[in-house]
């Protein structure tokens, strides 16, 4: 498994931003959306105990949250990931117009003009909602690069600190590695880089040759990883041969048992 080299959706969909714990974010995308598109075309109108319309209010709550959520997450996009991503935009502006449309429904409005009001929300939502569900994540890709941060922010945009302690059995490995002068090619809004990085624990990972891919971060070598031709991340370079994807122990071990003829 590993991480595209292109950044934008692609970078989006990998980074630790992309869930809330277990549950993808697209998850709750498909849901709202789901809710909206249920909410708007559905003919039958429940109303509250005082006799207001609560489909109406619904729609308003539903997606006033989703406009306000999406305005934190493409402050995320461009502000953290510093990435393009036209369908996280697209959604956004989706989820904006759509609360746009609930809250500035007028109480008094005829049956026509609401009828064309929950047309076009129920329109909204139900081409939303295909974008969630029917594009695969390959297909993706980013609109543009981002344009290089500020010197002064490079700080800012280092990988996560590897949390495990490495057994011995990982020191090991990482001390066979630095001997074949390995190198990992990674990203840091990668997030298969750091599941790799936490195989082997902060202090094997500490003998290992690190390359920092993305242009956007501190002690970025993107042209290394160009010339070198990286197809994705993490991505080992062993003996002079590239291994892509995340290895486990037992694969590194493999690979550094077939680069020594060791048996």
């Amino acid at each position: 498994v590993l991480c595209g080299t292109n950044g934008g959706c692609t970078s989006v969909l990998d980074s630790s931003y992309a869930s809330v714990g277990p549950i993808p974010l697209a998850l709750f995308g498909l849901v709202s959306y789901s809710a909206v598109l249920l909410l708007s075309s559905s003919k039958v109108k429940l109303v509250d105990n005082d006799g207001a319309d609560f489909n109406a209010a619904a729609l308003r709550y539903i997606t006033g949250g989703m406009a306000a959520f999406s305005l934190f997450l493409m402050s995320v996009l461009f502000l953290i990931i510093r990435g393009e991503c036209v369908y996280c935009m697209a959604s956004a502006a989706f989820s904006t117009s759509l609360a746009l449309l609930a809250w500035t429904e007028n109480k008094e409005m005829e049956e026509e003009g609401r009828s064309v009001q929950n047309g076009l929300a129920a329109f909204a939502s139900a081409l939303a909602l295909s974008v969630v569900t029917l594009l695969p994540n390959d297909g993706m890709m980013p609109m543009a690069q981002a344009a290089s941060p500020p010197t002064q922010q490079l700080e800012i945009l280092e990988a996560p600190k590897i949390a495990a302690h490495s057994t011995s059995e990982a020191v090991e490995l990482a001390t066979s590695l630095q001997k074949l002068d390995a190198k990992m090619y990674g990203a840091f809004w990668c997030s298969h880089c750091l599941e790799q990085k936490e195989t082997l624990g902060m202090e094997a990972f500490a003998k290992v040759k690190y390359v920092e891919c993305a242009k956007e971060a501190k002690n970025s070598q993107t042209k290394v990883c160009k010339d070198r031709d990286v197809p994705g991340y993490p991505t080992w370079e062993i003996n002079g041969k590239l291994y892509p994807g995340e290895q486990d122990m037992e694969e590194l071990k493999d690979i550094v048992i077939k680069a020594t003829g060791a048996t």
